[in-house]
Parts: structure tokens; sequence; C-alpha cells
């Protein structure tokens, strides 16, 4: 069957701007490549997995510094105590 230029400008202004499924839409938009060989993470297309994922990122580095601010103290201290060791042997 055929439709005429009058109907299909109707459809076209029906569908327009709507998404049928706010989810599962925006995993048309992903690049094959993504998907070709496996699944992919949710966090491409979802916001709120995005924003836990990029969270989980800055406790991963803030955690990062913090262990690695705790080893230089810790070998400021042992350099420091060597330090008052030899001193006291000095005496």
């Amino acid at each position: 069957f055929d439709l005429t230029a009058e109907e299909m400008k109707r459809i076209a202004a029906l569908d327009t701007g709507y998404v049928a499924c706010t989810k599962a839409s925006p995993c048309c938009e992903l690049p094959w490549e993504a998907i070709a060989d496996s699944v992919p993470d949710k966090s491409m297309w979802d916001d709120s997995k995005r924003r836990k994922v990029e969270a989980a990122k800055r406790r991963a580095q803030r955690d990062e510094d913090r262990i690695r601010k705790a080893q230089a103290r810790r070998e400021r201290q042992l350099q420091q105590q060597k330090e008052v060791a030899a001193l006291r042997e000095a005496k």
C-alpha cells in the first residue's frame, strides 16, 4: 500500500522528539565498535551509572594520594629516627 505525501508528513510530525524507552534508546547511539565484541558497561549510556563510575574513580585516586602521602610521611619519620639515633651514638 502507498501513503500520500500528506499522510507521511502527519506521521513524521507524530514521530518526532519522542522516546519510547529512555533506558534503551541511548543504546542506539553507541558506536558499533563498543558493542561488536562484548556488552558495554552501562555507564556508556546511563548518566547515573556514569556519575557513579566517575565518583568511584575520584575515590580511588583520593585513596591512592592518601596512601602515597602516608608512605612519604613514614619515610620521613624513619629518616628522622635514624638521624636522632646517629646523633645519640656520636655523643
